[in-house]
């Protein structure tokens, strides 16, 4: 639990009020497996429904000094237990790259769209349930 919502909760507490006026943006990125139940991840779809709920709380804040909290979803990542970081490995088609995560981090900063919850998935989820 306090993984999922620590950095997030210390973010409202004592980053959020210094944005005032800034612009700025927080972006906060999870799985789409924290919104779905499985067999023994209860605590997980907990957490994950309660950062969901702060990312809405926290963009309803923010929004009124001028700054966005964003959810985003990513699904499908390019990571270690795909490859990454090992020599002479590339991304297969159907993943999600670093890279790519970036980008839709900027775009959010940059475009600052009026929806709050986001999803950069490589194929559809099934059961995803936004």
């Amino acid at each position: 639990m306090s993984n999922n919502l620590d950095a997030h909760y210390a973010f409202a507490r004592h980053v959020l009020p210094a944005m005032h006026g800034t612009h700025g943006v927080h972006v906060m990125i999870g799985g789409p497996g924290n919104l779905m139940p499985n067999p023994h991840s209860t605590l997980i779809t907990i957490a994950g429904h309660a950062q969901l709920a702060m990312a809405r709380l926290l963009d309803t804040e923010a929004t009124e000094i001028g700054a966005r909290a964003y959810q985003l979803f990513v699904s499908q990542i390019f990571d270690r237990q795909r490859g990454a970081g090992t020599p002479g490995v590339t991304p297969k088609p159907g993943v999600i790259t670093p890279d790519q995560i970036g980008d839709r981090v900027l775009e959010l900063y940059r475009d600052r769209p009026e929806a709050t919850v986001h999803k950069l998935f490589a194929r559809p989820v099934a059961g995803f349930p936004l």
